[in-house]
């Protein structure tokens, strides 16, 4: 089974990943069941990938196959990047819908941001 974290989206082939740069070992990890999966910062493009087994069965039969998975548009592709002043969180913008009504949450973080309260 493929594991996932599920905030990150970090994968791991174990549910308790030990030693990971990616695991602060709090966060909840998801079972990916029998699945494989990208991280979610893959770019786009084809990948190849190889499938090979064991032999197996009375005549041993065994399989090597390859083939290749085109991924279009990741997680990350909806979310932009950049520096946030607590005093002014939107400055050339109106606030998008998930933001509308809750800019204080921003706004109310500016004198710890500024260090005001610094003793």
């Amino acid at each position: 089974n493929m594991y996932l974290s599920e905030i990150t989206g970090h994968v791991f082939d174990s549910k308790r990943p030990t030693k990971s740069l990616y695991w602060d070992g709090q966060e909840k990890i998801i079972d990916g069941q029998r699945k494989w999966y990208t991280p979610l910062k893959t770019k786009d493009g084809k990948y190849p990938f190889n499938v090979e087994t064991n032999p197996a069965g009375i005549n041993e039969m065994s399989l090597c196959m390859t083939n290749e998975i085109e991924i279009k548009g990741v997680a990350y592709d909806d979310f932009k990047k950049r520096r946030v002043l607590a005093d002014l969180p939107f400055p050339v913008q109106t606030p998008g819908w998930n933001w509308v009504g809750k800019e204080h949450i921003i706004t109310d973080l500016s004198d710890w941001y500024y260090m005001k309260n610094r003793k």
